[in-house]
């Protein structure tokens, strides 16, 4: 282990690495001297726990690797100094939760590393709109986290999941996701089906009347069907709702009617056709198809994919 004071004048270091050293803990003050850290990283130590009073001189921090570490617990307190991290791993840390509101203080995170860990559920109680990366592979999530939090991801790996039915409204309508690892874990019993469903985003148009007083579609309705969808993790551009209800009214749905589910799923299909246009790599293995979502795959027009990996 280093003494407390090993790095007392070490005070304009700037990037700190002591990975694979064996470390049970971290030494009371070992990083206050640290102001001007920006990278610390500490992979496959030993430490079990990590203090927020650990890290409260690393304001200037961008970067935190605590990989490998059994730490179980990650207090919700840990990233209070941190409002300039960019970058947190935590992968392989047998984490079975998270706090919701560990990435309050960081607002401006890009990446987060959860891999390898012991979840089954993973929540953020902030939107976190720099966030391009996230990957919460090799857990058992059960069900899908409300990826509105994280509107402009771009890489996304769910791989290995538990989840029993997998809808891909709220994953495919990310309006700048690249790449998406969603296979399910060999083996399930029950098995995982992906679906693109409607039921869930209905009740988001049963209180809104779409039309207005001239017949054309309200955008107070489509901006409260937006904010409706987003609290449900679906992420849809309000011009892309605006263009499907105008289609849909259209069709003969009258100011004081909700859409039906057919008309809705239609919608919701124009909208993930839209917002295909980045995605290049899709991971589907270990999941079974409901008969639509394999057409919707085969005939989006849009999509650009250049890696596709079905079966089991």
């Amino acid at each position: 282990t280093l003494p407390a004071s090993a790095l007392t004048t070490l005070t304009r270091l700037e990037r700190l690495f002591l990975n694979d050293n064996g470390f049970e803990a971290l030494p009371g003050g070992l990083l206050s001297p640290l102001t001007n850290l920006l990278h610390l990283s500490i992979r496959r130590n030993k430490v079990t726990r990590v203090a927020a009073s650990d890290l409260a001189a690393l304001t200037r921090l961008q970067h935190l690797a605590l990989e490998g570490n059994p730490l179980h617990h990650i207090p919700e307190d840990l990233l209070t100094a941190m409002p300039n991290l960019l970058v947190l791993d935590l992968h392989g840390c047998d984490l079975s939760s998270v706090p919701p509101t560990l990435f309050q203080p960081s607002p401006g995170l890009s990446r987060i590393v959860l891999a390898m860990n012991n979840l089954d559920s993973f929540a953020s109680a902030n939107v976190l709109r720099n966030l391009t990366s996230l990957d919460l592979s090799g857990n058992s999530l059960t069900r899908l986290p409300n990826l509105a939090k994280f509107p402009n991801v771009q890489f996304l790996r769910l791989g290995g999941h538990h989840i029993p039915q997998l809808d891909l409204l709220s994953i495919l309508t990310l309006p700048k996701l690249a790449s998406v690892d969603m296979s399910a874990a060999a083996g399930l019993r029950a098995g995982s089906e992906a679906v693109v469903s409607a039921s869930d985003v209905l009740p988001c148009l049963s209180g809104s009347r779409v039309l207005d007083d001239h017949g054309s579609v309200s955008r107070a309705a489509v901006h409260e069907m937006g904010v409706c969808l987003e609290h449900k993790g679906v992420v849809v551009d309000e011009d892309v709702l605006l263009g499907c209800l105008t289609r849909v009214a259209a069709n003969g749905t009258d100011s004081a009617s909700p859409f039906n589910s057919t008309l809705v799923l239609d919608c919701m299909l124009d909208a993930l056709h839209s917002r295909s246009t980045l995605l290049k790599d899709i991971n589907f293995r270990n999941l079974a198809f409901h008969p639509h979502v394999l057409s919707f795959i085969f005939s989006a027009r849009h999509f650009a994919l250049e890696t596709l990996a079905l079966g089991w």
